[in-house]
């Protein structure tokens, strides 16, 4: 297909794809004149990609660079890619006094007993947590993930059985990040529609209450 059914098929702009040409986000087309290629299938699925990314996501490009890079990697393994995409999608700006909190939430994750690297963002952007909660005068401990360890830790073993046991090829890796991506994006929205249902059940208990 030509650039610009490519832009109609994808919803992009021409600009925004010749845009992700030249940052090599996307492979070139096969060239057919001087100032003419033709893009396949594969192309328009990378596109819906870095649109998942870029959107729900909310990644920048150095980080949709990285995750692609991790993708076309051969022979990574499934664990190390994971690894990457939620370095990138967990990423957090520096908070003051995370340091200090960093080996709380390192024995927390010693007692929850899952297998997650030392250096694993996650394990800094629940020490940013907890320093932005005290930051604003809440006085909880690594206690106040306990319930959300307990439904994560649920989540987790029900994604975890549809991953493949083999590192999959690229078009595989892309369909199962974007699938991940969007899930966690859901998941932020079912836990606020569930806090409003049981915020407004909670108020109209204490209306009923004599």
């Amino acid at each position: 297909m030509r650039i610009s059914e490519l832009s109609k098929q994808s919803g992009l702009s021409v600009p925004t794809i010749k845009f992700y040409l030249r940052e090599g986000l996307l492979q070139p087309g096969v060239r057919t004149g001087r100032n003419q290629a033709e893009y396949a299938e594969e192309h328009l699925a990378r596109l819906r990609f870095i649109q998942v990314l870029t959107g729900p996501g909310r990644l920048g490009i150095s980080d949709v660079r990285e995750v692609l890079a991790a993708i076309d990697s051969r022979g990574r393994p499934l664990r190390g890619l994971c690894t990457v995409i939620n370095a990138t999608v967990a990423a957090m700006p520096a908070v003051d006094g995370e340091d200090d909190l960093c080996r709380e939430v390192d024995g927390y994750v010693d007692r929850l007993g899952w297998q997650v690297g030392d250096d694993a963002a996650e394990r800094r952007t629940l020490a940013q947590v907890l320093a932005m909660l005290r930051r604003l005068g809440w006085s909880d401990g690594v206690e106040v993930f306990d319930a959300y360890a307990e439904a994560a830790r649920e989540l987790g073993a029900y994604e975890a059985a549809d991953l493949p046991a083999d590192p999959p090829d690229a078009e595989a890796c892309m369909r199962l990040t974007a699938r991940l991506v969007l899930l966690d994006v859901a998941l932020t929205a079912l836990r606020r529609m569930a806090l409003t249902h049981h915020a407004g059940t909670r108020r109209h208990s204490d209306a009923q209450v004599p």
